[in-house]
């Protein structure tokens, strides 16, 4: 199936990779609605828009990457120029309990 997304990308030297989650429930980009950073969460078989979760999270920078957490479908890392965070795109949070995976991915 082919579908057409449209969304707003952020002004940025390099456009960040959009990243399916670990079981494909979510395609997710990065996008700018009104000035605000959000991720953009797309169903990956019919393209059909099902919610935003804003980053507003401490210490928020701008998004260098976008990972995947293997096993946790519903969890991805946040790469910024300082450090890293999982964000739980289920329930729409930073996962705190979760950090530790990135210093081990990278």
């Amino acid at each position: 199936m082919i579908y057409e997304i449209s969304f707003n990308i952020k002004r940025m030297a390099q456009p960040k990779k959009a990243i399916c989650t670990a079981d494909d429930t979510y395609l997710i980009f990065i996008e700018e609605k009104k000035n605000n950073d959000v991720l953009s969460l797309y169903d990956p078989i019919t393209g059909e828009h099902l919610h935003n979760v804003k980053l507003t999270y401490n210490g928020y920078k701008d998004i260098i990457s976008m990972v995947t957490i293997p096993k946790q479908p519903h969890l991805i890392g946040l790469i910024d120029a300082d450090k890293g965070v999982v964000m739980n795109v289920r329930d729409k949070k930073v996962s705190n309990e979760f950090i530790y995976v990135l210093t081990l991915l990278y």
